[in-house]
């Protein structure tokens, strides 16, 4: 058991080290670099962009109609 554990955890720190070496998720630029591996990939992000001005315009609507409908 006390093999195993020690197996398990050596390896699971020396991938979390090398994880984090390789992404560059530490050091100096460590915020940019995962900034930059977690944006959305472009096409995704205006797609999004797209559907959140659709969202607000429908909401405005919902609200005008609740609105005609009640006064």
């Amino acid at each position: 058991m006390a093999i195993d554990q020690a197996l398990i955890w050596g390896v699971l720190v020396d991938l979390n080290e090398v994880l984090l070496d390789k992404l560059g998720a530490t050091g100096p630029q460590g915020y940019e670099n995962c900034k930059k591996l977690l944006q959305d990939p472009r096409g995704i992000a205006e797609r999004r962009a797209e559907l959140e001005e659709r969202r607000k315009r429908l909401y405005s609507g919902r609200e005008k109609l609740s609105f005609a409908f009640t006064t």
